[in-house]
């Protein structure tokens, strides 16, 4: 496992009324000895909280797209970096200010699960841990407009090397207010009649402007600028370099009210339901087989699971059929009763018969 006093977390974002308390809270429970950063802006109340460093940051603003959607992408990037500048331990946890922990399985060192990796397609000295709410391989943005997304790794919480989480990190800053209404003003084409309007969401944006530092081929315009080989870069790259978890693997959930029941809802197929094409636990290691190491067996989850509890499903039900009529205990009794009565009623049938012969 590892010691987690060799960790940092950077929470980012602002002080939500008692999500941020109760955030920070679950780190000094389950990561006992870990750093705790929070990186917010300036003149914000951070009455209350429990950290070890506070860093500060201008704030760039967010530019409002809809009534209920704003992109806050520079947010996002400033107080992250600003944030990730503060550490000085050997690994970071960035987070939003919003997530709580449940467990200290993060602690497991996931990454040693998965020792193989191409050389060619390996950037990060180590995996990273990217959580899987919003990481996608595809969205849906109208009934009959899907599109893949590669690059796009979550930015609700990411866990690795802090030199690797750093360099993910480096990420210039959106050109506003152009950036937000790109395929509003540039194009005149909406991606959705009430939808974003931005060039890339959040996540794409940091994640193709990592890649492409280091395969220039990754390289897009705009969100729509994609082909088959840049989906399947996309695929070989995140197989080598990250793991997507969720709450099954590390612990971790959204309070936020929209998000918390899915998050922490254990059944991966409710949150493929939930949000289409978003990158799970599963998916990863069936490209970290393909990709990276055919001979591999999820002793986690995945097949090799399915496959034991198959088996075990079987002979379960062998050695419980013996007492499946207990299920209905009250036709079990019926039928003991019944049993008296016709028997009685066969006897007192036998003597009275007995009695007229005579």
């Amino acid at each position: 496992m590892i010691n987690p006093k060799d960790i940092s977390v950077v929470v980012q974002g602002i002080n939500i009324k008692h999500q941020t308390k109760r955030c920070i809270k679950s780190i000094r429970k389950y990561l006992p000895g870990a750093t705790i950063i929070f990186s917010t802006y300036k003149n914000h109340n951070v009455d209350g909280l429990d950290y070890d460093v506070l860093v500060e940051s201008d704030d760039p603003g967010a530019t409002k797209i809809t009534k209920t959607l704003s992109n806050m992408t520079n947010r996002i990037l400033v107080t992250s970096k600003a944030g990730l500048g503060a550490v000085k331990t050997k690994y970071v946890i960035r987070m939003r200010s919003d997530l709580i922990f449940t467990n200290s399985k993060i602690l497991n060192d996931i990454a040693k699960q998965f020792p193989k990796r191409d050389k060619k397609y390996s950037i990060f000295k180590e995996r990273v841990l990217f959580y899987s709410i919003f990481s996608r391989y595809q969205e849906t943005l109208s009934p009959k407009f899907v599109i893949d997304r590669p690059f796009d790794l979550s930015d609700w919480l990411c866990f690795g090397l802090t030199e690797d989480v750093k360099d993910y990190y480096d990420c210039p800053l959106t050109n506003e207010p152009d950036f937000s209404l790109f395929y509003e003003k540039n194009t005149g084409f909406k991606i959705l009649d009430k939808g974003a309007t931005w060039k890339f969401p959040p996540e794409q944006w940091v994640g193709m402007n990592f890649f492409s530092r280091y395969f220039p081929e990754c390289k897009m315009k705009d969100q729509l600028d994609y082909t088959l080989d840049k989906v399947q870069l996309s695929h070989i790259l995140l197989a080598n370099n990250v793991i997507s978890v969720g709450f099954n693997e590390i612990g971790v959930y959204i309070q936020k009210k929209t998000y918390k029941k899915l998050s922490k809802n254990k059944d991966y197929l409710a949150a493929d339901d939930w949000i289409h094409g978003i990158y799970l636990y599963p998916t990863f290691v069936k490209d970290y087989k393909r990709y990276c190491d055919e001979s591999y067996k999820d002793y986690y989850n995945g097949e090799y699971f399915e496959n034991l509890k198959e088996h075990f499903a079987n002979h379960y039900k062998i050695v419980v059929r013996p007492f499946c009529r207990l299920k209905k205990i009250r036709h079990y009794i019926a039928d003991i009763i019944s049993c008296f009565w016709y028997g009685g009623a066969m006897i007192k049938y036998k003597i009275q018969n007995r009695k007229k012969r005579l």
